[in-house]
């Protein structure tokens, strides 16, 4: 017959694997006041990396052009990513300003998409705002 400590230790055993095999081992240990260092996916280190080039390509496209509007916004996206904005390289041949909304609209729709493919919730929730905030700035500048 199992003496009480054997139980006991199977019994944590099974709920120390439970916890790590349904993800919930960091909400346990925040309940005993202990903050776990969060996991950074190498999938959303690319992510952030295709959001920051291809806004700092439009960005260039955008100075080049002297769209100031879709330059300031692409700027603080990029920022907020903790990139630093590239300078203008004022080559926009062949880009018109519908030209610049096309372009800002299918990036909308990458981070759109990247949104969806982003293991943290947190870097969810930014490209899914980011991908808001492109949406808006292809109507306005398709509108000009």
């Amino acid at each position: 017959m199992p003496t009480r400590r054997t139980i006991f230790a199977g019994a944590a055993a099974l709920s120390l694997g439970g916890l790590l095999l349904f993800g919930k081992a960091d909400n346990a240990l925040r309940a005993l006041g202990v903050s776990p260092a969060p996991e950074v996916r190498d999938s959303d280190v690319r992510l952030v990396s295709n959001a920051l080039a291809d806004n700092n390509e439009l960005l260039g496209l955008a100075t080049a052009l002297g769209a100031t509007a879709a330059a300031a916004l692409l700027s603080e996206q990029i920022v907020e990513l903790g990139g630093k904005p590239a300078k203008a390289s004022g080559k926009a041949a062949g880009t018109s300003p519908d030209k610049l909304a096309t372009l800002i609209a299918a990036t909308a729709a990458k981070r759109q998409a990247d949104a969806a493919r982003a293991t943290s919730g947190e870097l969810a929730q930014v490209l899914a705002s980011m991908s808001a905030g492109l949406s808006q700035l292809a109507t306005v500048e398709g509108t000009k």
